[in-house]
């Protein structure tokens, strides 16, 4: 039996595509439990590969600077990121990337196997590779296509030992453990980074109340962006329907910057109604996973975020337009989506009645 001693695997980019590689990390502990396992990554989400319990190295790599800079100085450092990896001698690399620089960097390494996630739709340079390829089906949800692809060395020469990995249900100590089941996290946050939301969570007034709405309302593109309008109407319900059945609530606002003066009008609603409100802007991953994690449940636009918050174990719903669905939406216990074809056509009152539901199932 060969087992390697040394796993590799990469993917650097985008941040949705990164969290839910996490189940490959697992598959790939599973099947090799004595292996050290690494992860390639952009140095932007580096801090995603540090809280997947199976890897014990993160390899970061600032990609964004290899594809901007002069053509002779990314040639320059793209050579010594190679022999970087070189030296450490992995036996075994898998390549969840499929760019021409991911797989280079998989023939470079001289890693002894090379197993590819192959697009369909992508220049596919297979000789950089020496296990059998497997292609991306879109009809599958992301997560499972990523952990298929280390799942298909069951049948190589590697002969993987099948070994259940234990479940971690570590938590915060700011649940609400009479809301609705939460998925098991299979992201797990520092306890630094814990206890500094632990310390915000508080200077809100949000240890204070029975239930957290949270709210992502940030998006890469305006197709994929319910109106801030909607999100203001959809806020407004829902703290109605929390003061009808006499429930203390908040809410946690996860926004970009150009999202403030939104913000404040927000600000303006929490304060009109006597309810606590905390609004944290783009920055730390650590720390948006940690306040994601306290909340109850939360509604998100179709963008990274989303899985970060599905990913530590949040009840989430997930606001999509036209994109592969089954592919991208999120995963975990009571995790939902909805979707219109175009986003401003999706009712606040809908979104209000599918969140309620995801907070009380038998509903």
């Amino acid at each position: 039996m060969i087992a390697p001693k040394k796993i590799l695997i990469c993917r650097w980019a985008r941040l949705g595509d990164v969290i839910l590689s996490e189940p490959a990390t697992r598959q790939a502990r599973a099947f090799f439990p004595d292996a050290s396992i690494s992860f390639l990554v952009d140095q932007r989400y580096d801090a995603i590969a540090q809280m997947m319990p199976s890897v014990d190295e993160v390899i970061p790599v600032d990609r964004i600077a290899w594809r901007d800079r002069n053509h002779l100085t990314s040639v320059v450092e793209i050579i010594r990121s190679t022999n970087a990896l070189r030296r450490k001698q992995f036996d075994l690399f898998v390549d969840l990337q499929s760019f021409h620089e991911s797989q280079l960097l998989a023939l470079w390494s001289r890693a002894r196997w090379r197993l590819a996630f192959k697009h369909p739709d992508r220049n596919h340079w297979g000789f950089c590779f020496n296990l059998p390829d497997v292609t991306e089906d879109k009809s599958l949800p992301l997560g499972e296509m990523f952990r298929q692809v280390v799942g298909s060395l069951s049948s190589s020469p590697l002969r993987p030992v099948i070994k259940d990995l234990p479940e971690d249900s570590s938590r915060g100590a700011d649940f609400h453990e009479e809301m609705s089941p939460r998925s098991v996290p299979v992201l797990c946050v520092p306890a630094s980074e814990d206890a500094a939301a632990s310390e915000l969570w508080s200077a809100s007034g949000l240890k204070k109340v029975s239930r957290v709405f949270g709210m992502q309302i940030s998006a890469p593109a305006l197709a994929r962006m319910w109106p801030l309008a909607n999100y203001l109407d959809f806020a407004k319900r829902l703290i109605d329907v929390a003061s009808r059945k006499g429930q203390s609530a908040g809410i946690a606002c996860f926004a970009d910057a150009k999202e403030s003066s939104w913000c404040e009008q927000l600000r303006t609603l929490a304060r009109s109604k006597g309810i606590p409100l905390l609004i944290s802007f783009t920055g730390s991953l650590f720390s948006w996973a940690a306040l994601m994690k306290r909340c109850t449940a939360l509604v998100s636009n179709d963008t990274g975020p989303l899985h970060l918050s599905a990913a530590v174990g949040t009840p989430t719903l997930g606001l999509y337009g036209a994109d592969y669905l089954d592919h991208y939406r999120p995963h975990g216990q009571n995790c939902r989506f909805l979707r219109k074809n175009a986003l401003s056509d999706l009712a606040p009152q809908e979104v209000l009645e599918t969140f309620l539901k995801m907070m009380d199932p038998a509903r």
